[in-house]
């Protein structure tokens, strides 16, 4: 198998030495399954912590709404270790674009506050919402159940239908359902926490992602990202396969996509930035013979430059007619800097 590296700024990718064991991964993404379908994760807290981004910080926090954020996701943005999105499977059907996100944070966070910023239910309790009686609309109090006796021959699993649940003395023990959020939640461990997208029509993507962490597969389309994603202030990796399939199954091909279809014939890969004194991108694509990235290579330098035009539009954009989004200019201009040097191998 062939690969086609794209080295910008002066970095080079990290490889994974054939034969020797995985490298422990960081807090948050020894929960991505290497078999996935994609992810995305950002070390926020070291985004955070960069000097050179203290004006982007700042502005960040003086945004309107800012203090929103907390409020909705029960975190604070500088409390925020990473952050990462997860595609357990190639999306197909309603709802299944949405990906899982896991958050770390810096330290411990206080569950209980969290599960009340949320408004999480358990299961259990869930259930007992939608099947408890409701009161009729001409009474004026609602009609309270009989109390239960203490010698009450009912086993305990029928009593407890009618009395309250005892409070959870382990708060990370099971799952919880945000009904505001259509997500499941699950404390994996003090500083770990993953939402889930769920719907009754569409249970697929936590049914996925409890499949591939019941089988636990070390190795991956996505282990070579994983390995070196603690190096990094970011990292994507993909299995491109799926989406290949796909696009083999249009009939027509897309005619937009027509100009791309030897780059197009990767079956996967990962990107990496980095945001310090060594500002720059990196990315390998996989190819499945030398041939086939040969063809790709002047495309993708075109694909490049096609990115560098258009992100300067955006830029020239924001800068004039969108004020509000102007403190990410520095940023924007970093990575066009890094774009416009980017050589192809």
């Amino acid at each position: 198998m062939r690969r086609l590296m794209i080295v910008v700024g002066g970095l080079v990718a990290a490889g994974v030495a054939v034969g020797q064991p995985p490298a422990k991964r960081p807090a948050g993404l020894d929960v991505v399954p290497a078999d996935g379908f994609a992810f995305v994760s950002v070390n926020v807290a070291k985004v955070w912590d960069t000097p050179a981004l203290k004006e982007l910080r700042d502005a960040l926090l003086k945004i309107d709404g800012a203090d929103e954020f907390e409020k909705g996701m029960g975190f604070a943005p500088a409390d925020l270790n990473r952050v990462t999105l997860l595609w357990p499977q190639f999306p197909v059907g309603f709802g299944s674009e949405d990906p899982m996100i896991i958050v770390t944070t810096r330290k411990p966070y206080n569950a209980e506050k969290l599960l009340k910023t949320l408004e999480a239910d358990t299961f259990d309790a869930l259930e007992r919402k939608r099947w408890a009686p409701k009161a009729a609309p001409s009474l004026p109090k609602k009609v309270e159940p009989p109390p239960v006796r203490k010698d009450s021959p009912v086993p305990t699993a029928f009593r407890r239908q009618r009395e309250e649940p005892a409070p959870a003395t382990d708060v990370s023990a099971e799952p919880y359902f945000l009904g505001r959020m259509r997500r499941v939640l699950l404390l994996i461990d003090p500083t770990t926490v993953v939402f889930i997208p769920f719907t009754e029509r569409n249970p697929t993507p936590l049914l996925a992602y409890l499949s591939q962490a019941l089988r636990k597969q070390a190795d991956g389309p996505l282990a070579a990202a994983l390995a070196v994603a603690d190096q990094h202030t970011a990292v994507a990796g993909i299995d491109f396969r799926p989406v290949r399939r796909q696009l083999d199954r249009e009939e027509p091909f897309p005619r937009d996509l027509v100009p791309f279809r030897p780059l197009l014939q990767m079956t996967g890969g990962f990107a990496t930035l980095d945001l310090d004194a060594k500002t720059g991108v990196t990315a390998t694509l996989r190819f499945p013979t030398a041939e086939d990235a040969t063809r790709a290579e002047p495309v993708l330098k075109t694909a490049i430059q096609m990115a560098v035009t258009e992100l300067g539009t955006f830029k020239k954009r924001i800068s004039t007619n969108e004020p509000q989004a102007a403190f990410g200019v520095p940023l924007l201009d970093a990575i066009l800097g890094a774009l416009d040097k980017a050589t192809v191998k």
